[in-house]
């Protein structure tokens, strides 16, 4: 199946719940041009009989139906718009948590060397794809109906404008957007090429704007930002020009329409076929129902975009997911501990590598020791945390928890058991507390008391006692107000928190000096007494303190003494 193909398959599913509701919305539209049509109708029959100088009891049951049809305009106008903008926000909903659902198995290598069209898509083509319904969807349904309402309505006064008014829809739904197809795909796949060149810079500048900043280059790459953008935004007003034209096009149509009609009935007049009451509001029909006709040549134009829209967000989840699947709560029961971690065989290369990280790598960690991780960078160490964290597969091999393979127990049991702490942990752009909070094993119960126990065990709590608010202090993103030591200091205050029977610390102490590093270390294995302990680094200062230690080189086991 191709990409376009699946991609309309993939919005009309989103679709299909809401096909009921869709249909009666569009028959609520529909009602609402009707009501405006005669309202324009029974104006024009009224002013037309006033003419004739009538008594006055005669104008009183148009009178009142230009009241009913106002009242009526409005009611159905806003029924319309509740009713239409309820399902255009559902179905925005529906699909980006159907779009986080796709890109969950990918994390985190899946999405390989696609980070800006990644968001591209969150930012960009998902916005793009709420006008769907309203401007795709919708619009060509209320047009059925209200063209089906007005034929029938024109078939008691004037039959031979029934023609006129669906050749002039046909013009506005089916030789127009015939006509801008072409255009409309080319302005569409031209848009997203360039708004994916504009991320690409964007993200460029914004992740290397310390080197930039050193080699005093931030201007120059700010103006090749600033002209991505122009060029991507020179494209899209292309496109609005373009829709503009087709617009006053379908104007010029309806106007047409309503002019030819007005000259067939001023001869129904003439031959007295008509009442000469009748012969504006006859005219005035046709051109009210054109109201729906005329937004669908710019369908065609945002179908386009939204095929370009979601073929992109499928070129992002297309990767080959890394990780492993997720599965239902009866398959991740847990474990008593102790638990044993057994490595047989493994075989691991990343997703963007070219070489293996990790070759037949064959280990067992007992449960409750403490086994250090040294090697040389690139020497696969991290690469058996992310492997036990389910973040990737390995080609070859299995890795068993307990006794069983990571498959039966899925990401969700996995972490419940495992806690990581690495060199560049994240911190939210939230407060202290919340940044706390988030890995507390009950999140509810981390009062103060507990949030404090764990800032003074990392040896973080005199620092955050300085600031003026405290635990209350909004932090940067990843907290840049932090030194790095800080911010290690920070995710092992998370990793006491978490409390889970497995602690891997990859190169977790890096960052601080060395009598902090000891001090946190001597904390790090009394806290892990009963539990496991993973302690990765290319500097093993205090190898005695280890139960046992593993050396790598070249992805595979050097040692393990």
């Amino acid at each position: 199946m191709s990409k376009k193909s699946s991609g309309i398959k993939t919005l009309f599913g989103l679709l299909r719940p809401y096909l009921l509701p869709m249909m009666g919305t569009a028959v609520v539209g529909a009602m609402t041009i009707v009501a405006n049509t005669g309202l324009l109708a029974v104006s024009a029959i009224l002013i037309s009989m006033a003419a004739l100088m009538p008594p006055l009891l005669d104008l009183m049951p148009m009178s009142a139906a230009v009241r009913l049809c106002g009242i009526s305009r409005a009611l159905f106008r806003y029924w319309e718009r509740l009713a239409s903008h309820s399902i255009t926000l559902k179905l925005l909903s529906d699909l980006r948590v159907w779009y986080y659902q796709q890109l969950l198995p990918l994390v985190p290598g899946g999405v390989g060397n696609k980070t800006a069209r990644l968001f591209k898509t969150i930012t960009d083509d998902i916005e793009i794809l709420k006008f769907f319904y309203l401007r795709v969807v919708a619009a060509p349904l209320t047009a059925l109906v209200a063209l089906i309402i007005a034929s029938v309505v024109l078939a008691f006064f004037l039959p031979v404008a029934i023609p006129i008014l669906w050749l002039a829809a046909a013009l506005n739904g089916v030789i127009l957007p015939i006509l801008s197809r072409r255009n409309g795909r080319a302005n569409a796949e031209a848009a997203q090429v360039h708004e994916l060149r504009y991320h690409q810079k964007l993200q460029d500048y914004v992740e290397g704007l310390d080197a930039l900043w050193t080699y005093n280059r931030w201007k120059p790459m700010a103006a090749t930002v600033l002209q991505s953008f122009m060029e991507g935004n020179t494209v899209r007003m292309d496109g609005e020009v373009r829709r503009g034209r087709l617009n006053a096009l379908s104007g010029v149509i309806s106007g047409l329409a309503m002019a030819l009609t007005l000259f067939f009935s001023a001869q129904a007049v003439a031959s007295g076929e008509l009442e000469g009451i009748y012969l504006l509001s006859v005219a005035l029909i046709v051109l009210g129902i054109m109201e729906a006709v005329q937004p669908l040549p710019l369908a065609v134009s945002y179908y386009y975009d939204s095929v370009a829209a979601i073929e992109d967000m499928l070129e992002v989840t297309g990767g080959k997911p890394t990780g492993l699947p997720r599965l239902t709560e009866a398959a991740t029961s847990r474990q008593e501990l102790p638990l044993d971690i057994e490595f047989v065989g493994v075989d691991f290369t990343y997703p963007t590598g070219k070489k293996p990280a990790l070759e037949n790598v064959s280990l067992v960690f007992p449960a409750k020791s403490k086994t250090a991780i040294i090697g040389h960078i690139g020497s696969g160490k991290s690469s058996l945390a992310s492997l036990l964290m389910g973040e990737y597969m390995p080609q070859q091999g299995e890795i068993l928890l307990g006794g069983r393979s990571l498959t039966e127990w899925g990401k969700e049991a996995l972490v419940d058991q495992i806690s990581l702490v690495n060199q560049h942990p994240y911190v939210f752009t939230a407060t202290l507390r919340e940044n706390l909070q988030l890995a507390a094993k009950e999140p509810d119960q981390a009062t103060d008391e507990v949030l404090w126990a764990a800032l003074e065990w990392a040896d973080l709590a005199q620092m955050v006692q300085a600031l003026p608010q405290g635990l209350d202090t909004l932090l940067s993103p990843n907290a840049q107000n932090f030194s790095a030591g800080e911010r290690q200091r920070l995710a092992l205050a998370r990793m006491k928190l978490e409390d889970k029977p497995i602690v891997i610390l990859d190169e977790a102490l890096k960052n601080l000096d060395n009598i902090t590093a000891h001090q946190l270390l001597e904390k790090i294995l009394e806290f892990c007494q009963e539990r496991s302990l993973l302690f990765i680094t290319h500097d093993l200062r205090h190898p005695a303190q280890m139960d046992r230690v593993l050396k790598m080189e070249q992805g595979r086991v050097a040692s393990y003494l």
